[in-house]
């Protein structure tokens, strides 16, 4: 990134943060009513269904994730 563009980013950032005064003068409460959906939704198009059974493997699955390299 050159320090142009960096500059830019942070002239946006100072110009559209919350001041000390913005953050003290209301109460920052949230609208659990008001939450987006968790998952996208896809009305048009047809469900893929998923695999079930799924081969067993030799190594447990945490172990898997926790070790660098080539894992069986």
């Amino acid at each position: 990134m050159r320090n142009q563009e960096i500059r830019a980013a942070l002239e946006y950032h100072e110009a559209t943060k919350h001041s000390e005064r913005s953050l003290r003068g209301s109460r920052h409460v949230l609208d659990f009513s008001n939450q987006p959906l968790l998952f996208k939704i896809y009305r048009d198009l047809d469900a893929i269904p998923l695999a079930w059974d799924l081969p067993e493997r030799e190594t447990p699955a945490l172990e898997a994730i926790a070790t660098t390299g080539s894992v069986r």
